[in-house]
């Protein structure tokens, strides 16, 4: 039997490498196939992870910090101020403690757009409700009640540098249980004024109209009531108040990650030299409803401890220790605001039950997150009751990019997290297309791995581009004239 020749076995072990070149050559690709796949697939995870946290950060910038969006017909009580004729505990109320005259007690709280002042006179005594305009005249109804009947007779009463120009009877047949509005429409120069009366389970009707008034805005809610005891009972006003005067945010506080100075805005960017540096976003806690104050604030340095304050729990979340709120005061032109953190809670919180907080302040020396406080003008201020809000504050959030590793990192309070790595780019471009507050966002993340296309192919790379406005910050104010749907 004759075996194989040398050049048999050359050709054969050929034949053999190349098969084996082939077979490992084929392997190779799919193995660097599936490798570029799975990069792949770990880039579009790392920009799926931007774009969320952008999104939804930027999307709840000063959520709660800004003037809420007004509803047709919306209203709340009047807050009066307590003075030494009169007694204001009751929302809405207020009762006579002297019997001297030519004392109103007014509102801190105006309205600066087309709105009504609705209340109910009492049989106890005369009176005049109604707004005090910026001037100082009286736009107000007068009751003079009859004894006898419970009832009375309501007349328009106008007085102007302290001359009565106008005061006719409009409703002689007062009876009790009757409501009034009083009603603004218009806006600069001339509004119209007109008087509606309101019965339980009726239209409004129309009493009188009058046309051609010079506007006086803001207008604030005025009680003047004649003899001790009488009484006004729920004394409501419309939604307007305010919502043209405070269409930004209030004083903010400082935020040492930011700058030395106060915040100006609740998102703040952060470019030296008009190189983007870093962005940070403040918000309120959207699961934890705002609530208005029940007592006054008082503004003494004297006591730089714990204050106390009364409140009506919320409906929907609650405070804990060590929650960061801020007092919201929208009285006065200027909102002003200030943090405080909770050290003492109340048991009691049932759904609008009145609770105590202890509160102490949040100052420079012991910042909240080691970043954010308040100044000492800040807390140099009357926090009123009933035009002041409490806002839980979350954590304040900045983004600023590691460029030295490749990095995007995300700041939340104190702590520090990579958002995500590989990045090659990162800015924020403020716009303001059509009068809405937008933000122009841009990420570019490269390929990491084994497999990266050499020379900074484009496919290398993957860009997260959106333009987020924050909702807070877009809100439409709803100017509609209250008083049509009446008619």
């Amino acid at each position: 039997m004759k075996g194989f020749t040398l050049l048999e076995f050359l050709i054969a072990s050929l034949l053999l490498l190349i098969v084996t070149l082939g077979a490992l050559n084929f392997v190779s690709r799919a193995n660097a196939r599936l490798m570029e796949l799975a990069e792949a697939e770990e880039l579009e995870h790392r920009r799926s992870v931007v774009l969320a946290n952008l999104r939804h950060d930027f999307e709840q910038a000063g959520m709660h910090l800004l003037p809420p969006q007004l509803r047709v017909n919306s209203q709340e009580p009047v807050y009066l101020a307590t003075t030494p004729h009169y007694q204001t505990e009751n929302l809405g109320r207020c009762r006579k403690l002297t019997d001297e005259t030519g004392v109103p007690t007014t509102s801190a709280r105006g309205m600066y757009a087309s709105g009504w002042l609705q209340f109910k006179p009492q049989h106890s005594g005369a009176g005049k409700i109604g707004f005090i305009g910026q001037d100082g005249s009286v736009t107000a109804l007068e009751f003079l009640p009859n004894e006898a009947t419970g009832g009375g007779e309501l007349r328009y009463y106008k007085e102007v540098a302290g001359v009565v120009v106008v005061n006719p009877t409009i409703d002689s047949a007062h009876l009790p249980g009757d409501y009034y509005r009083l009603f603004i429409d218009g806006e600069q120069p001339l509004v119209t004024i007109k008087v509606y009366r309101v019965k339980q389970a009726q239209p409004p009707m129309l009493l009188a109209t009058y046309v051609g008034e010079d506007a006086q805005y803001p207008y604030r809610p005025m009680a003047e009531l004649a003899k001790t005891g009488a009484e006004l009972h729920n004394m409501l006003m419309s939604g307007t108040a305010n919502a043209v005067a405070h269409t930004g945010p209030p004083l903010l506080p400082v935020d040492t990650a930011v700058g030395p100075g106060r915040l100006p805005s609740v998102v703040n960017i952060t470019a030296p030299g008009g190189v983007f540096e870093s962005v940070s976003l403040l918000q309120g806690d959207i699961n934890v409803d705002t609530t208005r104050l029940l007592n006054n604030v008082k503004a003494t340095f004297a006591g730089m401890g714990a204050e106390t304050l009364d409140i009506k729990s919320p409906c929907n979340g609650k405070y804990h220790v060590g929650d960061v709120i801020t007092l919201i005061d929208s009285s006065g032109e200027q909102q002003r605001s200030a943090l405080y953190r909770v050290v003492v809670r109340d048991p009691v919180t049932q759904c609008g039950a009145i609770s105590t907080l202890t509160l102490e302040r949040v100052t420079a020396e012991l910042p909240s997150w080691e970043r954010l406080f308040s100044t000492p003008a800040d807390y140099n201020f009357v926090f009123l009751r009933g035009t002041t809000q409490l806002v839980k504050i979350l954590p304040p959030v900045t983004y600023r990019l590691d460029r030295a590793n490749g990095n995007l990192l995300r700041r939340e309070g104190k702590r520090e997290s990579t958002v995500a790595r590989g990045v090659v780019e990162f800015s924020v471009t403020q716009r303001a297309p059509y009068g809405v507050t937008s933000y122009e966002i841009n990420c570019q993340l490269r390929r990491e791995g084994f497999t990266s296309p050499a020379g900074g192919s484009a496919t290398g790379f993957t860009t997260v581009s959106l333009v987020v406005a924050p909702r807070a910050l877009s809100q439409t104010y709803e100017y509609q004239k209250l008083g049509r749907p009446m008619e």
